[in-house]
């Protein structure tokens, strides 16, 4: 795997570097018309995203769109999403403003919900425009801050892997986000604006500190200042932990196309795992093999958490099969030489996933798709 991390350089980001970035993204820059997408906020980072990918796609016959999402949680937030609009046109550059329509609802949670109804929206953009890449300005910093608020929140490895380069966006996988910046140094997008004399707006929130990210990103600079620990320090943890998660998923892909079966015997239908061989397995993979299965089966937009698979997996080791478990909307018991995993009753109706579950989620429509084939062919 190649790391996405670069050196840290002091100069701003040129057209064939950026080329290089996109070169390891299955982009097809000569397709017609609009073909890829651009999240523009109007801050540094994704203003110079846009300015760079707009070169980069028009250089090979191609465009890109501008989306700007007007949460409207700020008294200037359509004044800024206009702004945004008018040094878009100067430089000839398509752009669409979506207005979130429930930005001004007061409750918890505000910058989960608005950045899930800012991946939405998008989506619907990109669909509506026959676009499959959306383009995002995550940079170095993004990961790094990422990397410790999920450490903080007790995340495994699917967390700590932090953001990746790549995912599917939607639930039928026709919309990829590609974050092309991940090894990238804020400092250095500044610095790319400030090359091609374009402005950016400055989003006061980013200095409240009711909000997690604020204060994680305070913490970087005093760890930087104080132990000489960087961003960079951090983002090249998340690769290595992302590196070693892929390992560990081709190892789940290769147990469930082998040992998981479709169950017969069950009026309901559900899956049945070879019990002996999910338990000689490394601990890290059985919790993974499960996670998929009961996500399969249960059909839930959030895996199970890894305090729950821990609890699984410590009944599974006991003696006793008396009793079965619950989990992820799936019924799970011990018969005989299988491990049954079925639907609960009264749960087939699950709800339907948050659009942007799949940050957390490995279970992808392709590792899905995979063991439909699999258990179709009877491997």
């Amino acid at each position: 795997m190649t790391s996405t991390i670069k050196n840290q350089n002091n100069h701003p980001i040129s057209a064939d570097e950026f080329s290089s970035l996109m070169s390891s993204f299955a982009i097809d820059a000569n397709a017609p018309l609009l073909n890829v997408a651009v999240g523009v906020s109007g801050g540094a980072d994704s203003m110079a995203l846009m300015l760079l990918v707009d070169a980069w796609a028009k250089s090979r016959g191609g465009s890109a769109l501008g989306i700007t999402i007007d949460h409207c949680l700020r008294d200037n937030s359509s004044l800024e999403a206009l702004q945004v609009a008018s040094w878009l046109k100067q430089r000839a550059i398509n752009h669409k403003i979506v207005k979130w329509e429930n930005g001004c609802a007061n409750s918890g949670g505000v910058q989960a919900r608005a950045r899930e109804a800012r991946y939405q929206l998008m989506a619907d953009v990109c669909g509506q425009n026959r676009i499959k890449h959306l383009l995002v300005a995550h940079n170095m910093e993004d990961q790094a801050e990422t990397f410790i608020m999920r450490l903080r929140h007790k995340s495994g490895l699917d967390g700590l892997g932090a953001m990746a380069k790549e995912r599917k966006l939607d639930g039928n996988g026709s919309v990829t986000v590609v974050r092309p910046l991940l090894g990238i140094a804020k400092h250095r997008l500044k610095d790319t604006l400030e090359l091609m004399g374009q402005p950016w707006v400055e989003d006061p929130s980013n200095r409240n500190h009711k909000f997690e990210r604020v204060r994680i990103r305070e913490l970087l600079t005093q760890l930087q200042m104080y132990e000489g620990i960087t961003p960079l320090h951090f983002a090249r943890a998340a690769d290595g932990v992302r590196a070693l998660r892929n390992v560990f998923d081709i190892a789940t892909d290769k147990f469930i196309s082998t040992h998981v079966r479709p169950s017969e015997r069950q009026k309901v239908s559900g899956l049945k795992v070879n019990l002996g061989a999910l338990l000689s397995l490394d601990r890290q993979i059985m919790a993974r093999v499960l996670s998929r299965v009961i996500g399969i089966v249960g059909k839930g937009g959030y895996p199970p958490s890894g305090e729950k698979i821990t609890r699984i997996l410590d009944w599974l080791a006991g003696e006793t099969s008396a009793s079965g478990r619950t989990l992820g909307g799936c019924k799970i018991s011990k018969n005989g030489d299988f491990l049954l995993i079925k639907p609960e009753l009264g749960r087939q109706k699950a709800p339907k996933p948050m659009v942007n579950s799949v940050t957390y989620q490995r279970l992808s429509q392709k590792s899905e798709e995979k063991l439909n084939v699999s258990l179709v062919a009877g491997h």
